[in-house]
């Protein structure tokens, strides 16, 4: 799956990052702006996939595979605009927000970052004490997690996709 993808390309940051300054990043900053109301990692997706399917064009779809760290259903919510990756936890498998991948502008960051930005404009949001690699410019935590990573094109620095990711293996 694609959450799966994601998650190896960036373990392969994080003897990188325990070398970096760690922003200073709060749980906040690890939200999906959605019209006036924010989403966090951690949370129940429900709201969030209720507040998406207003606001979208297309409706999202779901696909789910058996957990391998928990008892239920890993699942993935996804348009051409967003995928969102959950894990069931608590007695009634409630599905709790493990990752955002944002793959166009019309959602924002806490801070305002968004698909078109340059490096430039996600420096001047986050500080310049992120770690970049190649197409990946990653900010995190101390103990890097959660995380945000902003994809870019290396030829005209600008933000094609941006992904939070919160490491439920802890």
């Amino acid at each position: 799956m694609i959450r799966k993808f994601l998650l190896i390309s960036l373990l392969l940051f994080i003897p990188a990052l325990a070398l970096a300054e760690a922003m200073p990043l709060s749980n906040t900053d690890f939200t999906l702006c959605v019209g006036d109301e924010a989403f966090s990692l951690g949370t129940d997706v429900t709201p969030l996939i209720a507040a998406l399917d207003a606001y979208c064009d297309e409706p999202l779809t779901m696909s789910e595979s058996d957990s391998c760290m928990f008892s239920g259903k890993d699942r993935e919510f996804e348009n051409s605009d967003v995928l969102l990756g959950t894990y069931p936890i608590g007695a009634d498998g409630t599905d709790q927000l493990e990752s955002i991948l944002v793959m166009t502008d019309r959602f924002t960051t806490a801070r305002g970052a968004a698909v078109g930005m340059t490096l430039s404009d996600i420096y001047d949001l986050y500080g310049e004490e992120g770690v970049t690699d190649y197409d990946q410019l990653v900010y995190t935590t101390g103990d890097l997690s959660p995380i945000i990573s902003f994809t870019f094109d290396p030829s005209t620095e600008v933000v094609t996709s941006w992904f939070l990711f919160r490491n439920t293996a802890n």
